[in-house]
């Protein structure tokens, strides 16, 4: 029986990686893909995918960078949504401008960028 190397749990035989830490790896890639672009977005210089139906399309979703196909809400979206660009200004813009839960996730993630890009700059 294999032992992980990051948590130190056993890894069971028919497996060749630690689920748990897999799942965490995953989550951490995910989120520092995101810096970069969001820094960007928050200095003009890139602007944010929006996902909408014909039913969604007063408050769009955002969709994660690197993704083809998930949003800042988690949701999972299919080739039906329509694909469109909006600023971070926009988004800031009001509350309405887009999917309530992806704003929030993406507020989240926007502050966790600049804080990153505020540590490298004085380290």
């Amino acid at each position: 029986m294999l032992i992980c190397k990051h948590c130190g749990q056993p890894v069971p035989d028919n497996r060749l990686a630690c689920e748990p830490c897999l799942v965490l790896r995953g989550e951490q890639d995910r989120h520092d893909a995101q810096m970069e672009p969001l820094r960007r977005v928050h200095a003009g210089a890139l602007r944010l995918i929006t996902l909408a139906t014909s039913k969604t399309a007063n408050k769009p979703h955002i969709q994660l960078f690197r993704s083809d196909n998930e949003t800042y809400c988690g949701m999972r979206v299919n080739s039906r949504y329509v694909r469109d660009r909006m600023s971070w200004f926009e988004v800031q813009s009001g509350p309405e401008t887009c999917c309530k839960e992806c704003r929030r996730m993406l507020e989240a993630a926007m502050r966790a960028a600049l804080v990153e890009k505020r540590k490298a700059v004085t380290a």
